[in-house]
């Protein structure tokens, strides 16, 4: 099980650097006449690259550092993002760091990631509620484009890597279990040979026995 985590969290770093660098090569050349962005944003790209980066470096030597690393710097990104955005309806981008800790996290890690994000969900819809609604142009126009596909894309990936650790468990069990019957069937011939010994075994003794009898009466 560990090492399709490690093959899942490999999978899931390559994806969401390639995302990462993306993003910053849009933040870096924006379009002309829209708004620059802002430090937050710039923060939030930088740790998504270098929370994959060392997912990715980390993950034979340290697997649970690396996809606690990995999961967490998602998380913080996303919710930068979301506030950088400051519009409710794009909340959903926050199931994405669920989804991963299912993935790559124990139960304990994965609560306590679910827990904080729902908690940060509501706290970011609670405060775009309050904010006024602007014109939206420029990288948020972009963001604002490219986020609402972005949890289905990662969701069906997820759903896949975790089917595919299902089918690969399920096919270690069925080797083990025929295995298992193989052995069993083995011990079976090797007990039967063992009563066939015993039974010569007795039958050569009785005549052995029944040979000195005769000779001691034919003294």
């Amino acid at each position: 099980l560990a090492q399709l985590q490690i093959g899942s969290l490999k999978t899931l770093a390559l994806l969401v650097g390639a995302l990462g660098y993306a993003g910053l090569f849009a933040i870096a050349w924006p379009v002309t006449g829209g708004e620059h962005p802002t430090s937050q944003l710039w923060a939030a790209i930088l740790l998504l690259i270098v929370g994959a980066i060392l997912g990715f470096i980390w993950r034979e030597r340290r697997p649970q550092v690396a996809a606690t690393v990995f999961v967490w710097s998602g998380l913080i990104s996303l919710l930068i993002i979301l506030f950088h955005i400051n519009m409710s309806e794009y909340a959903l981008i926050m199931s994405i760091p669920v989804i991963f800790g299912s993935v790559l996290l124990g139960r304990r890690g994965f609560m306590l990631v679910a827990t904080v994000s729902n908690l940060l969900t509501i706290l970011s819809v609670l405060t775009a509620s309050r904010g006024a609604s602007e014109q939206i142009t420029g990288v948020r126009s972009a963001l604002l484009a490219i986020l609402p596909v972005v949890p289905t894309v990662l969701i069906t990936i997820c759903a896949w890597l975790s089917s595919s650790n299902l089918n690969a468990a399920l096919v270690w069990v069925w080797s083990g279990y025929e295995q298992a019957h193989r052995n069993e069937q083995l011990a079976r011939d090797r007990a039967g040979e063992l009563a066939r010994a015993l039974r010569a075994l007795e039958e050569a003794s009785f005549r052995l026995d029944r040979a000195n009898y005769l000779l001691a009466l034919a003294r």
